[in-house]
């Protein structure tokens, strides 16, 4: 039997980068894994470890051996989502968003070996390479973590069409930063609002 690793966390909240950092640690270091979204994986595909990304519990049909997950602002992570056109930019379907991201994330940081904060993704990549290589018990060079460092942040969205069936990447995944703020903002002010409200 492979062994599972599950890549699991809230939508727009850096999974697909950990997917990837998994699948090129272990492409580096020379093992074999096999890798894919939920929706497409196959179980009998012959490879030492399989490597999952999911969003929900139910989207696993097996209990894995490490579970890696992540963790970002909620008013970011519904942001990045009304960006990609998967949440309404709507004030109820924002605040109903924000009740199912807390219980989602909560859920996955009780269950996993290891949480990688957002922050740290995007500024701190090589903490989060070398936090996953412990965990994975896989001992890279620091060169070769600098190497998976660079090809994590010059990877390329597919230009159009379905998510790349490799990286996982949508078209659009990535955006500017700045582009981003005030949808950011915004869904600050309602989660706000919200509070208030109670």
């Amino acid at each position: 039997m492979p062994k599972l690793i599950a890549i699991a966390g809230v939508p727009r909240s850096g999974t697909t980068w950990l997917y990837n950092a998994v699948r090129l640690i272990h492409d580096r270091a020379g093992r074999s894994i096999y890798g894919a979204w939920c929706a497409d994986y196959d179980p009998n595909t012959s490879a030492s470890r399989h490597l999952i990304k999911v969003h929900k519990p139910e989207q696993l049909h097996a209990h894995p051996e490490i579970t890696f997950a992540t963790n970002r602002d909620v008013a970011e992570s519904l942001a990045s989502l009304v960006r990609m056109g998967w949440l309404a930019d709507e004030e109820v379907a924002i605040k109903n968003a924000a009740t199912n991201h807390q219980r989602l994330r909560l859920y996955w940081e009780e269950r996993a070996d290891y949480i990688a904060q957002y922050e740290e993704v995007t500024k701190q990549p090589l903490t989060v390479i070398e936090g996953l290589c412990s965990r994975l018990e896989i001992l890279l060079e620091k060169s070769m973590s600098e190497a998976i460092a660079h090809e994590l942040a010059m990877m390329q969205s597919p230009k159009s069409g379905n998510y790349d069936p490799v990286t996982l990447l949508h078209p659009g995944h990535r955006s500017d930063a700045k582009m981003n703020e005030r949808q950011v903002d915004r869904v600050r002010e309602i989660l706000r609002k919200t509070k208030t409200d109670d």
